[in-house]
């Protein structure tokens, strides 16, 4: 099984990172499309087996070492319980080398290796390169072979914290003193990655132009329809070569255990009659669930007898949520024969039980360049390995910050109700909606304001006390956020400075400076008056139309004067209160929101 991977600039990544997948997982990986979750997958299928690959991967900077190192724990493979494998790009220095009479067409800039370390700390090393078979079809071939021994690299690896430093200092002691003229070793390289890569399995989404059908669409003919359903008989490949096994590679009565633990349904028996896959009178290949062709898939590779370590991509197209979490139940019942890795889009598979085990990869700003961010550094204790209370406790909001790129935190129902139907309506509306807010410029600012909010992911803390947890992960996950707080918290801070009494004589222009300095330091925007209830009845003192109109929309205000903002009525939770009066009172609030309002500070902030 796959016990870890290490790498540094590789495809999207320049920066050194390590990825353990030593506890039971699954190991979950999320992130924006293009993020490099197919990188890390296609990182590990690079390590096998050569003709797995029919090309080599990018590098991120070409004037350093680029490398992808694994580590599995196998069973049967020539007595190893570890086996390290991995690939190496070395940057060519000085004059090309050559190999016989041939310059390398690989890459002038890189030499191209892949090794493994066999039960005697021997090292086995190729020098890839490539050859172009046809117009377009590249085939990669073994242009040298070595051998050598290097202890100090195994302990580097299979240390639990592996160190770059250490890494990469092996590396340039074995890899830069590779020579083309040494004699050229058996092809032991070959033989132990053939034996290792029948313990690994990979799925990849087939991907293909125009893949919906639509009312537009030419009518399909009769041989048309035939040809489809013969491209999906030969594109069920996992099935098909499930029900041509005899039992020596898959079990087939846990796989058929498993398929109808996921689908809850008896009737899609898959056989195969004349060298082709048929299903019962009523139901055609063609037209079976995506979803129910994806559980069937999963449940052939987690019932097989040789593979170890399962990587699927996107293998949740088309189930249902309540699959997802039985897929999870079977992966679980394994996790000491298999190890599953996965790469999803689903916020289903983010759980309390699963979210130790995700990885999140995250864009940085300052390039294209992808980190990855554990799970477990975010949300486990470093003592004892238990997860953090308030992980478990706001649980149901974790995956939607998890795949956010921005986040907007805030306190509670009210706040949930009135920002949710502002942004619904900065989004849909006019330039007019804002044009009280921004005082130059105003078709480009609400422009701006209008990506910014599409960004944007509302999460409710359910409390201000949980706003340092949501403040620490966000930073770990390098997000861009605000806190939307009340201004009740600044007694919090007083308290500590022993002086409760001021926040009653600050004036308007020490509060902005306090809330600059919020803003700075902990993204934490409050509003001046109070509390939400509290801007609102401030924009209607200026305005009595505007608090006449609020009052036919059912709207109750707050006390004149409040000792606590816990007093008074909430915003839009008071009884008789529905989804049109909502949408009305912001509507209202937006169409009198001037330059000065603190609600339009607040919105400016998404700018």
């Amino acid at each position: 099984m796959l016990r870890s991977v290490l790498f540094k600039n590789f495809v999207k990544f320049e920066k050194y990172q390590v990825m353990d997948f030593s506890s039971d997982g699954p190991f979950i990986l999320i992130g924006e499309n293009g993020s490099g979750k197919s990188s890390v997958l296609e990182g590990i299928r690079r390590c096998l087996k050569l003709k797995l690959s029919t090309s080599m991967s990018s590098i991120f900077d070409t004037k350093t070492m680029s490398y992808f190192i694994c580590t599995a724990e196998t069973a049967g493979l020539q007595d190893e319980k570890n086996v390290i494998f991995g690939i190496v790009a070395m940057p060519k220095k000085g004059a090309m080398p050559k190999i016989g009479n041939e310059l390398l067409n690989q890459s002038s800039l890189f030499w191209f290796y892949k090794f493994a370390f066999s039960k005697d700390d021997q090292i086995f090393i190729d020098l890839i390169s490539s050859s172009e078979v046809s117009e377009g079809e590249v085939e990669l071939i073994v242009s040298n072979s070595y051998t050598c021994s290097d202890g100090a690299f195994i302990k580097a690896v299979l240390n639990p914290k592996p160190k770059e430093h250490d890494i990469e200092t092996c590396i340039d002691s074995i890899f830069g003193n590779l020579y083309t003229d040494q004699t050229p070793c058996s092809d032991k390289l070959g033989q132990l990655l053939c034996d290792l890569t029948k313990q690994f399995v990979l799925t990849f989404p087939l991907r293909s132009i125009g893949p919906l059908q639509w009312s537009e669409s030419t009518r399909i003919t009769s041989a048309w329809r035939k040809e489809n359903y013969n491209e999906a008989e030969k594109r069920c490949e996992i099935i098909k070569h499930f029900l041509e096994d005899n039992g020596e590679t898959f079990d087939k009565d846990k796989e058929k255990e498993y398929f109808q633990h996921l689908t809850q349904i008896e009737n899609y028996d898959f056989t195969l009659e004349g060298g082709k896959i048929s299903l019962p009178k009523g139901f055609a290949l063609l037209k079976t669930p995506e979803g129910i062709l994806e559980a069937k898939a999963f449940s052939i590779l987690i019932s097989s007898k040789q593979y170890r370590t399962i990587l699927l991509e996107e293998p949740d197209r088309g189930m249902h949520p309540q699959i997802l979490d039985r897929m999870i139940e079977i992966i679980h019942q394994e996790k000491d024969k298999k190890r599953v890795i996965l790469t999803t889009h689903r916020k289903a598979f983010i759980t309390p039980w699963t979210v130790s085990d995700t990885f999140i990869f995250k864009h940085t700003k300052a390039n294209k360049e992808t980190r990855i961010v554990s799970g477990t550094d975010l949300f486990t204790n470093r003592k004892d390995g238990s997860m953090n209370k308030k992980a478990l406790l706001t649980s149901h909001n974790i995956p939607d910050i998890l795949f956010a790129s921005k986040v907007l935190f805030y306190e509670g129902l009210s706040e949930h109700l009135f920002l949710g139907e502002l942004r619904s309506q900065i989004l849909a509306g006019t330039d007019s909606v804002t044009s009280g807010v921004f005082e130059d410029d105003k078709v480009e600012a609400n422009k701006r304001l209008k990506k910014s909010l599409m960004e944007y992911t509302l999460v409710c803390m359910n409390g201000r006390d949980n706003q340092t947890f949501y403040h620490n992960i966000s930073k770990k996950l390098g997000l861009d956020f605000l806190i939307l707080l009340d201004k009740d918290i600044l007694y919090k801070q007083l308290e500590k400075e022993k002086r409760k009494n001021r926040i009653k004589m600050e004036t308007r222009d020490e509060l902005a400076t306090k809330r600059e300095e919020y803003l700075k330091e902990k993204n934490v925007f409050f509003w001046f008056d109070g509390a939400i209830e509290d801007m609102v009845q401030a924009m209607c003192k200026k305005n009595q139309g505007l608090k006449d109109k609020l009052a036919e929309q059912k709207m109750e205000f707050p006390p004149e004067v409040r000792e606590c903002t816990s007093n008074g009525p909430k915003l839009f939770l008071h009884k008789g209160i529905k989804k049109v009066h909502i949408t009305e009172s912001v509507k209202l609030l937006l169409g009198y929101c001037r330059l000065e309002d603190d609600l339009a500070e607040l919105i400016k902030k998404f700018v």
